[in-house]
């Protein structure tokens, strides 16, 4: 008897995981040491600010950027290979999907786990008490949704310049700018600042925040699909 051949969305999953793994694990591996580092060598370096509300509460960004980086990758770098071979853009639409699922809550594992240790590490080299205490489980969930929103957010950056000219490619670029402001305002693990935002937006509660955020994700893996369901294949541009 013949195995059962796996589902074409599945073999696209698994072998973009393959490919990206490492890079997930390297890249948090860095992380992880840099945070230990600093937190051990240089605590009487740190602000005010910073002592009592935690390096980690405020580390959030690097790994959002990582992912949008990833995701504007994935289909200049993998369509044309995965299409060539007998996969149909649909299915490499939902690989990727599938593909955005680990990436994310491993992400937000690390997050979450890192406001304990964090301050464990303060406890045993005697630094001040940190007084940010969220919800690990609120911040494992927005940090999933908001990883998650960055890393298609970087997929639809991508699959604009693979399925248009460099040109549009630029103005969807631009564009992408809006939801990601939208997710930051509305999430309180954001990091409008970076916007140099002053607002002060009216209170959400969280569920309704994260039904938003979960709305702004879908529209965009939607777009991506009418983007790349009839994309003309081309060589790959990386």
């Amino acid at each position: 008897m013949t195995a059962k051949r796996k589902h074409p969305v599945l073999i696209v999953s698994n072998s973009l995981w393959s490919g990206y793994r490492a890079s997930l694990i390297g890249y948090w591996m860095i992380f992880v040491v840099v945070f230990v580092g600093i937190n051990l060598f240089l605590p009487n370096n740190l602000s005010d600010q910073m002592e009592t509300q935690g390096i980690w509460a405020g580390a959030g960004f690097s790994p959002k950027v990582y992912l949008l980086v990833i995701g504007i990758l994935l289909t200049p770098v993998s369509m044309t290979s995965y299409v060539s071979n007998g996969i149909t853009r649909k299915h490499f639409v939902g690989g990727t999907i599938l593909l955005s699922i680990p990436m994310a809550l491993i992400s937000a594992v690390v997050m979450t786990l890192g406001f304990p240790v964090e301050q464990l590490l303060r406890d045993w080299v005697g630094g001040k008490e940190i007084m940010a205490n969220p919800s690990l489980l609120q911040s494992g969930v927005e940090f999933f949704l908001g990883f998650l929103a960055y890393y298609v957010v970087g997929w639809m950056i991508g699959s604009g310049f693979y399925r248009y000219n460099w040109k549009a490619g630029v103005v969807i670029s631009i564009l992408s700018l809006l939801p990601l402001i939208l997710i930051e305002a509305v999430g309180s693990n954001g990091t409008m600042e970076l916007f140099g935002s002053a607002i002060a937006w009216p209170e959400i509660p969280f569920i309704v925040e994260m039904l938003l955020i979960l709305f702004i994700v879908a529209i965009i893996m939607a777009i991506n699909y009418a983007m790349l369901r009839k994309a003309a294949i081309k060589r790959k541009l990386i």
